[in-house]
């Protein structure tokens, strides 16, 4: 039975690079100012799910196993859109698609997953919230095609508390959690550290374990608002000396 989950990669776009090529020190410098804000959330453009079918082809870089590529091209919509007479060709034609993506793929970006978290009321003594859904056996599911892949993360537990300190954005975490029925939408970035080449029985599936360590969590509202991201004091340097390139 086929079975699909979410999954994450990040993106960028061209038109946003040459945007930056052609803008003018003043305009560089107000937007600069217009992206950094010295809220808890600083993250402006919500990181992209990595796609399932990204995440099949980590797993197989990660144990040096080549993919399906048929089988992907068959995944495809181009695939599933193509006439009788044309699925051939462009099942051809996807696969190499997908070889040159495999073949530029690499492991040592993050990879982006959502998932939705539980927070306790807010501590005042230490300021900050527990997720208190994360547990040690905590894992992120994601399907692609007929195969069940798990996220593991192995520093899980250290990351149930959720540090702020800021008072406003506190009140705003908890109302919007209070809204939601106590539940927030987080994004992880997760750094690939290996995989097993052995299934793993979980909740009666098989799982192919993909192990990662937990390198950033963010919070949202469900409209997509930021709400809350640790605080990076290399944001308040970077900050700073664009500004000073152009001062």
């Amino acid at each position: 039975m086929k079975k699909t989950f979410f999954l994450p990669v990040l993106t960028f776009t061209w038109s946003a690079c040459l945007a930056a090529l052609v803008m003018t020190p003043a305009a560089f410098a107000q937007e600069a100012d217009t992206q950094y804000t010295a809220s808890p959330a600083h993250q402006i453009v919500r990181p992209a799910i990595t796609t399932p079918d990204t995440v099949a082809m980590i797993y197989s870089k990660l144990t040096r196993q080549l993919p399906d590529f048929d089988s992907l091209a068959r995944q495809t919509q181009a695939y599933k859109d193509a006439s009788d007479f044309e699925r051939s060709s462009v099942q051809d034609s996807e696969a190499q698609k997908i070889k040159e993506a495999y073949r530029l793929l690499t492991v040592t970006e993050p990879l982006v997953v959502e998932t939705q978290v539980k927070l306790s009321s807010y501590n005042t003594s230490n300021h900050g919230f527990f997720v208190e859904n994360f547990k040690s056996s905590t894992f992120f599911p994601v399907g692609s095609g007929d195969k069940l892949y798990a996220f593991v993360p192995q520093d899980i537990m250290d990351k149930q508390w959720l540090k702020v300190d800021d008072e406003a954005a506190a009140k705003a975490i908890a109302t919007t959690a209070a809204n939601n029925g106590g539940m927030l939408s987080m994004t992880l970035l997760l750094m690939p550290q290996y995989a097993d080449t052995s299934s793993a029985s979980i909740d009666g599936e098989n799982y192919w374990p993909i192990v990662v360590d937990v390198k950033k969590m963010m919070l949202y509202a469900p409209d997509g608002t930021p709400l809350w991201q640790p605080y990076d004091a290399s944001l308040d340097k970077t900050h700073q000396e664009l500004l000073k390139l152009y001062q």
